[in-house]
Formats: C-alpha cells, structure tokens, sequence
C-alpha cells in the first residue's frame, strides 16, 4: 500500500473496530494495535485458498511470527488469531 494511503487506511480500519469490535475485547486494545502500525501488507491469493488449509496455516503462522493483525474472511484477527472485530 502507498505510504500516502495508510492513515486513510487506518483510520477506517478504527471506525470498522469501533463499530463491530468483539464485546469480549476492551475496545482500547485493538484500537491501540491499529494506532501502532507501521507497515500495511496485502496480498492476493490466487487461484483462491484450498481445501486443505495450508495457505490459511501460513497466513496465521506469518501473522504469529509478525505479531501483526490480519483481515480475513470479514473478520479482523490478531497475531494468535483472538477475533478483534468482525462483520455480523
């Protein structure tokens, strides 16, 4: 992502917390989590995931050795894959 577009980026990440943040989860922890970040990675998986998992076991294993958030499937997880927030 352009360094131009990510506190954009960041600040409708927060309003997407805000509004949809896991009840269980004080809402300062992910909001704080989004105000740390240096570095926005996307990536494209094609031809999709599979079947067996492997590309989603990557993706939380990079995640884990990271420390860093990751929005999939609607939902956005932390490094050990507690769902910060999600779309109901």
């Amino acid at each position: 992502m352009p360094s131009s577009e990510i506190e954009s980026h960041l600040e409708g990440l927060s309003g997407f917390i805000s509004e949809n943040h896991s009840k269980e989860i004080d809402l300062y922890y992910p909001l704080s989590r989004v105000y740390n970040v240096r570095l926005v990675i996307g990536c494209v998986i094609n031809p999709g995931f599979d079947k067996e998992g492997e590309v989603l076991e990557f993706i939380k294993s990079f995640s884990n050795e990271l420390k860093c958030m990751t929005f999939y499937n609607n939902a956005l997880w932390d490094y050990d894959w507690q769902c910060l927030a999600a779309i109901r």
